[in-house]
């Protein structure tokens, strides 16, 4: 789901909990957020004092779902 939600447009830990509907928390960001920026899922980028997550599109490739 945040790979999905982060593909098109970056997104702060902010709006990622809030589509999620969870509260930001340091866990969430240690044990869910780092991990997908240490495998190279995500990309971060700060503007100000805020971070911006977004899927790292090479990496991620979108599959289309067709039935076969």
């Amino acid at each position: 789901k945040i790979l999905s939600y982060c593909f098109n447009e970056k997104r702060s830990i902010k709006d990622i909990t809030n589509f999620l509907n969870m509260t930001d928390s340091s866990y969430f960001r240690k044990s869910v957020i780092d991990r997908l920026v240490k495998d190279s899922l995500l990309t971060e980028s700060i503007s100000g004092r805020t971070k911006y997550y977004q899927t790292n599109q090479q990496k991620v490739f979108v599959k289309d779902n067709l039935m076969t």
